[in-house]
């Protein structure tokens, strides 16, 4: 196998972001290689430090993995002409680590607030080394990271976009620029899960090698519901909350009740449970909640010969959405497991319920003890009269790895 030789130099790399980064090579070794990445990014009128941040990090990752997939064209002689120059720089973005990252605030010219963010990032050499093996011998696809590539351009040309719309004043309307704001943290979040994708496609290798056996099969179910379940709740869950009402408890704390509303899209999921199991679709009549009988994926029934280990694993998996108020939560189950009443189970139940959406209208929930509003409790009047606002997410608790 040729090795891969990165030569050690800084270099300004070409970004659709405010500046050009600037990427310097802090160690140069057999294993990996450490980079240093500046980031200069000016906010805008609807920008906050953490929104600046996190487009940081993305242009600091997306600034290292081509400084890196530079130096892998470079070096590497490439005979089979069917791995491009895209299929390297796809491959080198999955294997890069942020290990630290600090910043500094300061005016710019214009008076305009500018973040600072110097990264140090680890590329594994021998993680890269291995993955063009795997092209070249034909153990992996070429065409999934052609599928990933070209996903990436979208979603980076779309980000673009909404930046511009941001920074160049199409989106200073008062209405318009929370939702830019909000696609713009949605693509972020999307253009890391897709090199998170490329990680774990290749760091399969020991399946993939192998026999296309069950086994296999099953892995790449437990991948898909990682990607295309949990991540697509955790991401693409719209979450509403009402104003809340409080009860003074009378001694100096207050309970806080809240309606949580929220809406997750159904056709990003149906592949998924339809490749796997025989299930109730999500629908209005049933409340949005998606149905599924343990009976129905077990033994003759099952759709594959593992369905009825992935529905174990899948039902072990609890869905829920957590309301904070400073240092207080509570959690609004949206899974569980029950019996034929709607009653929750707590061991070998037999209807496994999902529901992908509730609004104001919406009479039932996965089970029958579940109530929304919400209720926070116990929370200090002290504390109180310090928050401004509540915030929401999806959290996902699986109870095995």
């Amino acid at each position: 196998m040729n090795k891969l030789i990165f030569l050690c130099a800084a270099i300004l790399v070409s970004m659709t972001s405010n500046a050009a980064a600037k990427v310097t090579v802090l160690d140069d070794t057999q294993s990996y290689l450490l980079l240093e990445v500046t980031e200069m990014y000016v906010l805008g009128d609807n920008d906050t430090l953490i929104d600046a941040r996190n487009i940081s990090i993305e242009q600091s990752k997306k600034s290292a993995s081509d400084f890196a997939g530079n130096y892998v064209e470079q070096s590497l002689v490439v005979n089979d002409r069917s791995i491009s120059e895209q299929h390297i720089r796809v491959l080198t973005a999955g294997y890069l680590e942020v290990l630290e990252t600090s910043e500094e605030k300061t005016l710019n010219d214009e008076g305009h607030l500018t973040l600072i963010t110097t990264s140090t990032v680890r590329l594994s050499k021998e993680s890269i080394e291995k993955g063009i093996a795997h092209l070249r011998n034909g153990t992996r696809s070429t065409d999934e990271l052609q599928r990933l590539e070209s996903e990436n351009q979208q979603l980076r040309s779309e980000l673009a976009k909404v930046a511009a719309l941001l920074e160049h004043g199409s989106g200073n309307d008062a209405g318009t620029r929370p939702a830019l704001a909000e696609r713009r943290d949605t693509l972020v979040k999307k253009l890391e899960q897709r090199r998170s994708m490329v990680r774990h496609y290749f760091e399969q290798g020991g399946l993939l090698d192998k026999a296309r056996s069950d086994d296999l099969a099953f892995e790449t179910a437990r991948f898909r519901f990682k990607y295309e379940i949990l991540e697509h709740f955790k991401l693409n869950t719209e979450i509403s909350l009402s104003e809340p009402e409080f009860i003074d408890n009378g001694d100096g704390t207050y309970d806080m009740r809240v309606f949580v509303g929220w809406h997750t899209p159904i056709p990003n999921t149906l592949s998924f449970w339809s490749a796997y199991f025989n299930y109730v679709e999500p629908a209005p009549e049933n409340e949005f909640t998606l149905l599924m009988t343990s009976h129905e994926n077990t033994r003759n029934s099952q759709k594959h010969s593992f369905s009825h280990y992935l529905y174990e694993e899948v039902t072990k998996t609890h869905f829920s959405i957590r309301v904070t108020a400073g240092g207080y939560s509570a959690e609004l189950p949206i899974s569980a497991i029950v019996d034929v009443f709607g009653y929750l189970r707590t061991e070998n139940g037999y209807i496994y319920k999902l529901q992908y959406q509730a609004d104001r209208d919406t009479v039932d929930f996965v089970h029958r003890g579940i109530e929304n509003p919400v209720t926070i409790s116990g929370i200090p009047s002290a504390e109180l009269s310090q928050l401004t606002s509540l915030s929401a997410e999806v959290v996902i608790h699986p109870e095995s790895d």
